[in-house]
């Protein structure tokens, strides 16, 4: 996947975010790893047609993966919902569907310029906020 767009690191939280087209995305789960992943989420639980209309709408795929930096652990049993304001501030909101061992979500991103981005991550009783700029060109 590359470089991510943004990764910060707060309070012992390690947080990346790669943003790729939905093209990308559909290439990506036809390589070896990505066949591979699909079949372990299939083991572990059935997506439903809402979760993966979620997943693969919109223009392009958004990435959100949270590490405990203490125990090295992914955090994705928790949930994250990401707002986006696009060059001309209409805003969207969108929550992430959890996977594997990140939370991803279709986005559209359809204007050229420059959009805000804030994910808002709910650790159980606390909450972590992630803001960041990306530019589509």
């Amino acid at each position: 996947m590359g470089k991510p767009v943004y990764e910060s690191t707060v309070d012992s939280l390690n947080t990346k975010v790669w943003i790729i087209t939905q093209k990308e995305n559909r290439e990506m789960k036809q390589t070896r790893v990505g066949k591979t992943m699909i079949k372990m989420k299939d083991k572990d639980s059935v997506t439903s047609e809402e979760t993966k209309e979620a997943i693969t709408s919109g223009t392009h795929y958004l990435i959100f993966d949270v590490t405990n930096l203490k125990n090295r652990k992914e955090m994705a049993d928790t949930s994250a919902k990401v707002e986006v304001v696009s060059p001309t501030k209409k805003m969207t909101s969108i929550n992430l569907q959890p996977m594997m061992n990140h939370f991803g979500g279709g986005i559209s991103l359809i204007e050229k310029g420059e959009y805000l981005f804030t994910i808002n991550l709910n650790i159980g009783s606390g909450y972590q906020t992630t803001q960041f700029k990306y530019e589509v060109k």
